[in-house]
C-alpha cells in the first residue's frame, strides 16, 4: 500500500504559495511538537496569509491567517470528517458560506 503523502508538503501547495507570496511574508512550514503542523505564510514570526494548519487529531483548517488567527475565509475539517466552510475569526466560524 502506498504512504499517502502529506498535505502540507506537496510541490502544487509549495507552488501556490509562493505565487501568491507578498512583501515581508515568507513560506515556512511550522512544527509544533505534539500539537499541530503548519505550512503557510509567516509574517513577523505569526502566521499570515494563505496556510495550512493540521492537528495531531486530524483535524484541519486551510484558509486565511491574520496576526497568528485564523481570519477570513476557510476551510475547518473536524477529526470525524465533518467541515465548516466560512469567515472565520480567531478559528471561531462566524457565518457559512
Amino acid at each position: 500500500m502506498k504512504k499517502k503523502k502529506d498535505y502540507y508538503c506537496t510541490d502544487h501547495l509549495r507552488d501556490f504559495l509562493n505565487a501568491n507570496n507578498r512583501k515581508g511574508v515568507s513560506i515556512k512550514v511550522l512544527k509544533v511538537k505534539n500539537n499541530y503542523k503548519y505550512m503557510g505564510g509567516i509574517k513577523n514570526g505569526k502566521k499570515d496569509g494563505f496556510g495550512v494548519q493540521k492537528w495531531t487529531n486530524n483535524s484541519k483548517y486551510v484558509g486565511i491567517y491574520s496576526q497568528d488567527f485564523a481570519e477570513g475565509i476557510g476551510k475547518f475539517r473536524f477529526d470525524d470528517g465533518k467541515m465548516q466552510i466560512g469567515n472565520f475569526i480567531y478559528l471561531i466560524l462566524m457565518f457559512y458560506l
